[in-house]
């Protein structure tokens, strides 16, 4: 789990333990559809349509738990609606469709709260093959709790048909980017579920021009290799559960430099060296927290060590989920002293430089 860097930066990443994904009590009654992710709605959810093709694909063939049955609106247009026998919370939905012939689909969901519709997506573009039933990628929506959903969709070319509508809550991905030379070095937090992340880039926020595939053990200190010295670029990541996206991280953002030159040294004479852990006396502590917070401690190496002995066994299951450390005269104050309790679950990364 420890990791040696060049320099006297040293640095642990989080591997976290995510759970994929979780509901809310409510929505655990629901049960798993194949291939899909989340569960189907909680027993008890009714289901209704402003149209159908005949009994044999009314509304509650969406919510049946067989994606060879589907509810059919008899149109290019419709709108589903799912009210639940009590509030469920959730992030995400998946929509596995019927579509003849395959057919562009734009979805847009609305949450039921206080009796009224609001809207928690905006307008999703789905491109459905003619496979059937087609399962789409989850559709994001703000997470909360709603007391049911209602989806309102248009289909290019085809009648509006669903098979199955599941829905979930999944963890978030924190992805942090740092410059380097010609390259950029790439942090995130593990999904357990995952199989694959998919490396987004591009010069342009939210215009992704290059991606790359990576196995699910590549998840910290990845770097990108042949950038240019000098430009911004955006980097985002999606990790991929049975071959479809899910979980998308937060747009990072860093700009590869040039090191600097030694003042009175030749650049490329030096030799390399071996990375060392820190040796000195004390050494600055800065804690990332999975929200982009630094907290920084004046602490002496004994100190520090025992930290990394706190996290380590903490990584391997054992021990308490928070840590005292003591921020003995940084900042006093007029208290007699001042204790910061860290979460273990709220760390992203920490690093320690040792002062000479």
């Amino acid at each position: 789990m420890l990791k040696k860097v060049t320099g006297i930066i040293l640095s642990i990443f989080l591997l976290s333990t995510v759970l994929f994904p979780a509901m809310t009590e409510a929505a655990t009654v629901g049960k798993t559809i194949d291939g899909m992710l989340g569960f189907s709605p909680p027993d008890g959810t009714k289901a209704s349509a402003n149209a159908n093709y005949g009994q044999a694909y009314s509304a509650d063939k969406a919510i049946d738990k067989a994606l060879g049955t589907y509810w059919n609106s008899g149109s290019t247009k419709g709108h589903l609606e799912l009210t639940f026998p009590q509030p469920v919370e959730l992030n995400f939905i998946q929509v596995a469709t019927n579509v003849r012939p395959a057919s562009g689909q734009t979805y847009t969901v609305y949450g039921l709260v206080n009796g009224k519709w609001i809207a928690i997506s905006p307008p999703t573009v789905a491109s459905a093959s003619f496979e059937s039933p087609n399962i789409l990628n989850p559709i994001l929506v703000d997470q909360g709790v709603y007391d049911g959903i209602k989806l309102e969709i248009t289909a290019a070319n085809s009648w509006v048909a669903v098979n199955e509508v599941t829905i979930g809550v999944n963890e978030k991905i924190t992805l942090v980017a740092k410059g380097m030379d010609s390259s950029v070095r790439l942090d995130w937090n593990s999904v357990t579920n995952a199989d694959e992340y998919k490396i987004e880039y591009g010069t342009e926020s939210g215009k992704y021009t290059s991606n790359l595939t990576v196995t699910k053990d590549v998840y910290s200190n990845y770097v990108i290799p042949n950038l240019i010295n000098g430009t911004t670029y955006y980097f985002q990541v999606k990790s991929i559960v049975n071959g479809v996206e899910t979980i998308i991280s937060n747009e990072a953002v860093a700009t590869p430099k040039k090191p600097e030159e030694p003042g009175t040294e030749n650049p490329g004479t030096e030799e390399p060296t071996t990375p060392e852990e820190p040796s000195g006396e004390r050494a600055l502590l800065v804690v990332t927290m999975v929200n982009g917070l630094e907290k920084e401690y004046d602490l002496s190496m004994s100190e520090v060590k025992t930290f990394i002995d706190w996290y380590d066994k903490k990584d391997a299951g054992n021990g308490p989920s928070k840590y005292a450390i003591n921020k003995h005269k940084n900042n006093i104050g007029p208290f007699k002293n001042r204790i910061d309790y860290v979460i273990f679950n709220n760390i992203l990364f920490f690093e320690i430089n040792a002062y000479n």
